[in-house]
């Protein structure tokens, strides 16, 4: 019978199937949960692992208090809604939305032009070549010169976005 279950042509049941899919899951987070108690009975003060109670608290701190530049704006009264909207949680979400649609408006010519060199072999003579090469390069390995060129600001960020996807 157990050899049964190594065997090409053996399907699990629906409800076996879904156990298997969720014990490496439950594995990695019972050996994150031993390591951290290890590590904190060792050092109470320990940030590489933290606790299950200091992972809640960073949770609630980051989606409930004000980002460092809001913390005069929002006080202790201010309503559950208020805080969430000017948490850190908040702020980076709505900033990586941004450079997400920004990056995607900015993808709609590398997928027209991936489209025509596909469909029209004049198109694909003339850019493909061109785009091949430009794929073989590592999107993080131009950081350096995207820093140079566009700041440190937003623009980097989304231009490597660019950069990374465009030609593949």
């Amino acid at each position: 019978m157990l050899w049964a279950t190594f065997d090409i042509q053996a399907h699990p049941r629906r409800s076996t199937a879904h156990v298997l899919s969720w014990a490496l899951f439950i594995l990695c987070i019972a050996a994150y949960l031993r390591v951290s108690a290890v590590r904190h009975r060792e050092n109470s003060e320990d940030r590489v692992t933290p606790s299950s109670t200091q992972l809640f608290e960073g949770i609630r701190s980051s989606v409930l208090q004000p980002a460092e530049e809001d913390s005069e704006v929002v006080d202790n009264s201010a309503s559950w809604t208020q805080r969430v909207r000017h948490s850190m949680l908040w702020k980076d979400t709505a900033s990586s939305g941004r450079r997400f649609f920004i990056s995607l408006a900015l993808l709609v010519p590398a997928v027209l032009i991936g489209m025509h060199i596909g469909l029209f072999p004049y198109v694909g003579a003339f850019f493909l070549r061109f785009v091949l090469f430009f794929d073989k390069i590592v999107a993080l390995s131009l950081l350096p010169i995207l820093f140079i060129v566009f700041g440190i600001d937003e623009w980097s960020k989304i231009m490597l976005m660019v950069i990374g996807v465009a030609p593949t």
